[in-house]
């Protein structure tokens, strides 16, 4: 007569413990793979949001400009920078009616960071003088101004009828690089 067996054997034991180790290292890899995706997905929302928000606001002021000035406080318009004359308001945020007053807003790249420096008429304009980062992680801004016949200006920009502005962020997720580039043709009110 056989006895019963007791326990497994070392040949069992092993091959238990080697189907047990691809298990874990299967569920592991679709652990790291959905976090990576998680991550990735958030990035690159990241850089899309980095352009969009502050072309909403370059998109507002150029509208609400009466023009483009060549320079104003040590900043000079060009592919790079955007400076706007608008029109100063009063403390009901009514628009100022004078040829006079004005308020300026510009737009420029400063170590990856978009400012938005707005400059108001002293004594005159409600505006509160302010500098605004409007995002982080843009990797390059560019402005190109057009006349009313929509040719490109490469001087003379306050007879810009229109203003192109471009900005492409830039985010880092898990092993990859999200670039996102955003622009649009903007009409000043003039």
């Amino acid at each position: 007569m056989k006895r019963a067996r007791a326990g497994f054997g070392l040949i069992e034991l092993l091959t238990a413990m080697v189907i047990m180790t691809l298990l874990i290292a299967a569920i592991m890899s679709l652990y790291s793979k959905g976090q990576q995706a998680f991550i990735n997905e958030g990035a690159k929302n990241d850089a899309v949001e980095e352009s969009r928000f502050p072309m909403a606001w370059i998109s507002r002021d150029v509208k609400l400009a009466a023009a483009v000035d060549a320079a104003w406080g040590g900043y000079t318009t060009s592919a790079a920078t955007l400076v706007l004359r608008v029109p100063s308001v009063d403390g009901d945020g009514a628009i100022i009616d004078s040829s006079t007053t004005w308020d300026r807003i510009v737009y420029t790249l400063q170590d990856g960071r978009l400012l938005r420096i707005v400059d108001a008429q002293e004594g005159v304009s409600s505006r509160v003088d302010a500098s605004r980062v409007l995002a982080d992680g843009i990797s390059a801004v560019a402005f190109a101004y057009f006349d009313s016949a929509g040719v490109v200006l490469t001087s003379n920009f306050g007879s810009a009828a229109s203003v192109k502005p471009s900005i492409t962020a830039v985010r880092t997720g898990a092993r990859r690089t999200f670039q996102e580039s955003l622009e649009s043709e903007i009409k000043l009110r003039n």
